[in-house]
């Protein structure tokens, strides 16, 4: 009842009512501190967690469906009145199509500076398997400037194996 009372939902008489307490008896109930500290507690803690925000933008939702759908179906609405309608009421139904897992993966490359060369692999996110590599000799080393003489040219026994 508390609950009910600090959502703001209904009218608390007529909660109370459900609850088979009587008109007088709420005329007290009303009054009495720790009732009152109770239902100012629980409004509060549905402020902070958006509860009531929510609820109340549900409602209102469900007292507009039944709007939205009569425009959808009115002699002459657009299209995209329509689509848009059927795109809102399937979200809310949760039959919308779920996005595919392979929409959200993607792919990383990794270059890694083995001297005389570097070795880059791409690996596939939805799968976690390496899908290309290639060894590419570098010929300028930038900043860096020459790499010492015995690191040079190192990297030809190099072998990648896959499982």
């Amino acid at each position: 009842m508390i609950l009910e009372i600090a959502s703001g939902i209904e009218e608390p008489a007529g909660i109370v009512a459900k609850y088979g307490i009587s008109e007088s008896e709420w005329l007290l109930l009303k009054e009495h501190p720790p009732f009152l500290k109770q239902v100012e507690d629980k409004k509060a803690e549905l402020k902070a967690t958006g509860y009531t925000f929510r609820m109340k933008s549900a409602i209102m939702a469900e007292d507009l469906l039944d709007d939205l759908y009569a425009k959808a179906k009115e002699q002459g609405a657009s299209f995209h009145t329509v689509l848009e309608t059927v795109k809102f009421t399937s979200r809310a139904a949760g039959v919308d199509a779920p996005k595919a897992e392979d929409e959200v993966k993607g792919r990383v490359t990794i270059s890694i500076n083995l001297g005389g060369q570097t070795l880059n692999v791409s690996l596939d996110q939805k799968s976690d398997r390496v899908i290309e590599h290639e060894a590419v000799e570098v010929t300028s080393y930038g900043e860096l400037g020459e790499p010492p003489r015995h690191l040079v040219g190192r990297g030809d026994g190099l072998t990648w194996e896959e499982e």
